[in-house]
Order: C-alpha cells, then structure tokens, then sequence
C-alpha cells in the first residue's frame, strides 16, 4: 500500500514539474513522451531500492540526476535558460514544501495532537496529508512562475484564462482536501491517502490533457486563420496581376492606336499652312505619348506590369528605385508565385521607407539572379528605425511574410532580414531544379 502512495505522489510531483519546464522552455518532444521517460527513471530507482539493488543513500543521486538529464537534453533553449529553469524547479519545490506541511499539519494538530503524529502504525497524518497539499502547492506555485516568465506570449496566445482556470481548481481541491483532512482525522487509513492520491493524480492528468489539448485546438486554429488570410491574400494578389497586366496592355494599344493616328493625319495634311500647325500640334502630342511608355524592369510581363504600378504609384514618387531583375522566368516559380514574392518583399520595403523622418531620402534597390544553384531576390532599403516586416493590406495585415517564407519554403530555400548601416537587406533563395 505504501508503495502505491508513493509511486502515486511521485507522478503527481513528475507531471507538475514536466509541466513546468515545458512550459518555460522548448520541448524537442512531447509533453507525454518527457513525463513517460522522466517517471519512468523515478520508478525504476524505486524498483532498484525496493529489490536491493541501490541503496536509498544512492537513489538520491539518480532522483536528481534525472531532471538534469531531462532540461539538458529534452529541450531546445540555451544553457542559461536551462539553468535558469533548474532552479525554478527548486524554487517551486521549496515553496510548496513549506506553505503545504506548515498548514496541514496545523490542520490535524488542532485536532488532535497525540493522533496527529501516527496513523495504522505508519508515518503521522500531518505528512501524508502535507505531501497531497505540497503538490497543489507546486501546481499553483509553477503557474505563477510561467504567468511572469512568459507573460507576453501567454497574453498573445490568449492562455491567461487557463492559467488562472487551473490555479482555481487545484485551490478548490486543496480547500476540500484541508476539510477532509481535518474532519476525518481520527479514522484516516494508509487506504484513505492511497484513494486521496489517486483522485489527485486523475484530476491533474485530466487538467494537463485538456490544457494540451485546448493549446493544441487554438494552434491548429491560428494555423487555419493564418492559411485563410494567405489564400485570400493570394487571390488579391492575383486579381492584382490581372488588372495590372490589362492596364498595362490598355496603355500599350492606346500608345500604338495614338501614333499610327498622328502618322495618318500627317499624310492627309496637304495645306502647308495647316499642315506647319498640325505638326507643331502632332510633335507636342507625339513628345508626351514618349513618356507612356513600358519599362522594361524584367523578363516576366506579369511581373513586369506589377512593378510598373507599384513603381509609378504616387506616394512612392520621392523614393529613389534602382532595379536589376535577371533570370526571373527562369527561377522555377509561376508568374503568381514570383508577383506574391516581389510584391511583398517591395510592400515591407516600401512601407519602411514611409516610416522615415524624410522619405525623399530615401531608397529601394531590388536585384535578383541565380547564384549557386538558387534564385535569389534581394531587396535593400533605407531603414533607420527597429525593422518589423508588415504589409499595408488593412486586415490581415502581417501574412505577408508568412506567404513570402510558404513560398520560399515549397521551393527548399529560405528567407532572411538582416539590418545594418541604416538599412534593411531582405533575401528570398529559391532552389533552381535544373530539367
């Protein structure tokens, strides 16, 4: 019976303390599979005590050996943080100790005194009923400490309210298991901790399954609002490149139908007179239409027709553009891919340019060929200001990034920010597969 209790607390002390760390650090694995190895350790060296293969004296140090072992190697942050994490767990450990047997043991002291120290000839009621206070304790104790070391991310995240649900209901429990305590002290049994554990042990696993799962839930729904935003993004983007495209043939035709019109006038023109003013007239016509004209930024038409407007739009007319596209139809994407690429890649640059005290001063270089056996587009503006990639779509805004590294991810490359001097360098590597 009193292994079972033991064996019982221990995982209930185990699943609070995993808790803790994965909440505090980076797991490489699961939850469910760092509680399994690290309750797995704690029940063999209890096996190894029990059939007289390790003395209690040298359990100890595999007790403690193993929650180094689990912050060294089951997760991904750096040593200090580990570190940092270790003695959290002593801090909570500590903690819970003292506020969980000092008021128990008052509890059943008042009680009765002499009672107080045996029960069914075993260890006094005051320490079994301390140690299932002592893990409520650790469990609320654990929650304040990630509520303070990730407050920001668990207020982004919307976790606070489960946090706050968790230290309610282990407070509920502790309360009922003062009252049991102190009302049944006379009559308590090794059977009567062993049912207390257990149902401790059950509500915890119940509350840590539901957490993981509910965060689970809210990620899978992030991801899903997140592919939401990016598609409809896309389709924008796409209607973009249709109407770019249709505006830009427009401007072309109207050009071409201009000129073959002077050039018709021309020749009908017989009076000199006329014919003198109808030239100075058609010269003057002839000179503006000159300045319609298509640049050439690349050898992608699409592409091409989207830097065209975004290039010639108003508010970016005091920024200082310099553009070498090369390679652009052969990087292995479609002409939507590379528009959502470079259109978003110009949107952060743009709107970082905008940001600053002077935006005439300002200024955007695009380049992009394939080096190394990757298509690179690099993307180099004035940025004097902290950088924060971000688009200026209204709602959803900030999902051009995501698509830009989706994008960047389908084709085996990456995308990288850098800041320095004063400026921003943004880099899209897209892999070439060579047919």
């Amino acid at each position: 019976m009193t292994e079972a209790v033991y064996l019982a607390n221990t995982f209930i002390q185990t699943i609070v303390l995993a808790f803790l760390f994965c909440e505090l650090l980076e797991p490489r694995r699961s939850f469910v599979t760092i509680l399994l190895f690290w309750f797995g350790g704690m029940v063999l060296t209890r096996a190894a005590v029990t059939f007289g293969l390790l003395s209690d004296g040298h359990s100890v140090y595999f007790r403690e050996l193993l929650p180094v072992t689990v912050v060294l190697f089951a997760f991904k942050d750096r040593l200090r943080r580990k570190l940092a994490a270790y003695l959290m767990m002593w801090v909570v450990g500590l903690i819970s100790e003292l506020v969980g047997y000092v008021v128990m043991w008052r509890l059943v002291f008042y009680v009765d005194a002499d009672y107080a120290l045996s029960m069914d000839g075993k260890e006094p009621i005051g320490v079994w009923a301390g140690r299932l206070l002592v893990c409520g304790m650790m469990l609320v104790t654990s929650i304040i400490i990630i509520m303070i070391w990730h407050r920001k991310k668990l207020r982004q995240e919307h976790l606070i309210s489960r946090m706050l649900l968790i230290i309610a209901c282990t407070a509920a429990h502790a309360v009922c298991l003062s009252f049991f305590y102190y009302f049944n002290s006379e009559d308590l049994t090794q059977t009567d901790n062993l049912v207390q554990v257990l149902l401790q042990a059950l509500m915890y696993t119940v509350i840590f399954i539901q957490y993981y799962s509910s965060k689970r839930m809210s990620a899978i729904a992030a991801r899903e609002a997140a592919l939401s935003a990016a598609e409809a993004e896309k389709e924008n983007e796409q209607r973009y490149l249709e109407l770019a495209d249709a505006k830009l043939r427009d401007i072309n035709a109207l050009r071409d139908d201009l000129r073959a019109q002077l050039s018709d006038l021309k020749e009908l023109i017989d009076d000199r007179e006329h014919r003198l003013k109808a030239e100075a007239i058609m010269d003057e016509m002839s000179d503006r239409l000159s300045q319609i004209k298509a640049v050439n930024y690349c050898d992608d038409q699409t592409l091409n027709a989207v830097l065209t407007l975004k290039l010639n739009d108003p508010k970016v007319s005091g920024i200082h553009f310099q553009t070498t596209l090369k390679d652009c139809t052969h990087s292995g994407t479609d002409s939507c891919e590379m528009c959502s690429l470079v259109s978003n890649m110009l949107d952060n640059a743009i709107e970082s340019c905008l940001a600053e005290p002077d935006p005439p001063q300002t200024f955007i270089e695009i380049k992009s060929g394939i080096k190394a056996g990757f298509f690179v587009i690099r993307v180099t503006n004035t940025c004097t200001a902290v950088f924060a990639p971000k688009t200026a779509k209204g709602e959803g805004h900030g999902y051009g990034l995501k698509i830009i590294e989706e994008i960047c991810r389908r084709h085996d490359g990456e995308f990288t920010v850098t800041q320095r001097d004063g400026k921003v360098i943004s880099s899209a590597f897209l892999k070439v597969v060579e047919e």
